[in-house]
């Protein structure tokens, strides 16, 4: 009798055991095999971006040694944008990170005292700094964009210095540079930067977007060669590879 209730009990336990054991089993086997962090913006950020854009800038208040003022210098371009982010995720909303963004312009236009021309070289806007990136929704792609930081802006004229007569200024140069003298020209500087830009990242894999955005830039720089200071802004239509 007593052994009779002894395997009763017995085999109680082993059924009480196997039926509260299957459902965690069930419980943690997806666990074991889902993937967290699939098409959701979290975790490391990487951000490749290239497009077209165009920039303008203005420079004033060059003075050289004799007394000579230069007058406002107008400069237009377009050509390549790029752009590379990297950074991270404190909040599946918010990335925080640094990187750079450039436009770079070839053959500029440069406008003084009314007349245009055409420079031999070419322009280039970049900003490096701290950026954040801000996803309305984790798991969608609509994005909101900013960013601050150091920026280097110049113009180059290959045809500025000529080697057979780096003393005589013709063309552009004539409006700019005291007359039969050598010059520092080409606009240029550093200085602060402020970007913003927005738009979309559709998921092609688990945690790689293609997408594009449109991304504003604008600048001012301190005093560079002769007291040159400029101003300018520049805008792009990107296209990008995330990782996130």
């Amino acid at each position: 009798m007593a052994g009779r209730f002894l395997r009763a009990v017995g085999v109680l336990a082993v059924s009480s055991f196997a039926l509260t054991a299957r459902p965690a089993g069930a419980a943690a086997a997806p666990a074991a095999t889902s993937d967290a962090g699939d098409h959701l913006h979290d975790g490391f950020y990487l951000r490749f971006g290239l497009g077209y854009g165009t920039s303008a800038a203005s420079t004033s208040g060059a003075t050289y040694g004799n007394g000579f003022e230069v007058p406002e210098v107008q400069v237009e371009d377009s050509g390549m944008a790029f752009d590379l982010l990297l950074g991270g995720t404190p909040a599946h909303w918010l990335v925080l990170g640094a990187g750079f963004m450039g436009n770079g312009g070839h053959r500029p236009t440069l406008e003084v005292n009314g007349k245009r021309y055409e420079l031999n070289g070419a322009a280039t806007t970049l900003l490096m700094g701290a950026f954040a990136d801000w996803f309305i929704d984790p798991e969608a792609g609509f994005h909101l964009d900013g960013a601050v930081g150091h920026v280097q802006y110049q113009v180059v004229d290959d045809d500025s210095a000529p080697a057979e007569s780096p003393n005589v200024n013709t063309g552009w140069l004539a409006e700019v540079c005291p007359p039969k003298e050598e010059c520092i020209a080409e606009p240029m500087g550093n200085g602060w930067g402020l970007a913003v830009f927005a738009g979309y990242d559709a998921f092609v894999s688990s945690n790689w977007s293609l997408g594009g955005y449109a991304r504003l830039l604008t600048f001012a720089t301190s005093e560079g060669p002769f007291g040159v200071r400029s101003r300018g802004w520049g805008a792009a239509l990107m296209l990008t590879a995330l990782h996130h």
